[in-house]
């Protein structure tokens, strides 16, 4: 991550690069024991949208930067498609609230 990452920036990494590692053959094993982080990171990002649209960044006073809506974004979509993938449904609706 580049020096002026955030947190909420890390937060919504961590899903999207296990999503990604399991799309390029990361072992089953491996994505079953990190599996509970990227819930934690993705159910993080489901609270902290609540009912709005737009996910703000607390370490820049609130403001909803367009670069973590995009990573938040992304969080979303590749996380459902994990979650699904491995019996877990998206009981957050991830993939409503990006749509």
């Amino acid at each position: 991550l580049p020096p002026g990452c955030t947190g909420t920036e890390a937060t919504l990494l961590f899903p999207v690069l296990l999503a990604e590692a399991w799309r390029w053959g990361l072992p089953a094993q491996e994505v079953e024991e990190l599996l509970p982080a990227a819930e934690r990171c993705l159910r993080w990002l489901h609270t902290a949208v609540g009912d709005g649209v737009f996910l703000s960044d607390a370490h820049h006073a609130g403001i909803a930067r367009g670069e973590v809506q995009a990573h938040a974004h992304r969080a979303a979509l590749l996380g459902a498609d994990l979650l699904e993938a491995h019996g877990r449904a998206d009981s957050l609706g991830l993939r409503q609230w990006a749509a």
